[in-house]
């Protein structure tokens, strides 16, 4: 994933604890199925815009969305 991608969050659920499933709860909240692009790249995190969010994600939780045409 490189700046100007479109992106959805899509966690991976692999963890267990409260704190994290919190923090997808919220997450999925403030984007829910909104696209988002990525303005910064930070090695192993993203920033993103998701509508009128903008968000720090670990790309392990985006996934880019493949555009036909």
């Amino acid at each position: 994933m490189k700046v100007g991608d479109l992106v959805i969050f899509k966690p991976n659920v692999g963890y267990g604890n409260l704190t994290s499933t919190k923090w997808f709860i919220r997450m999925h909240r403030k984007c829910g199925d909104t696209p988002g692009i990525i303005i910064k790249d930070h090695g192993a995190s993203a920033v993103v815009v998701f509508g009128d969010n903008t968000v720090v994600v670990n790309k392990e939780h985006l996934e880019k969305i493949h555009e036909s045409g």
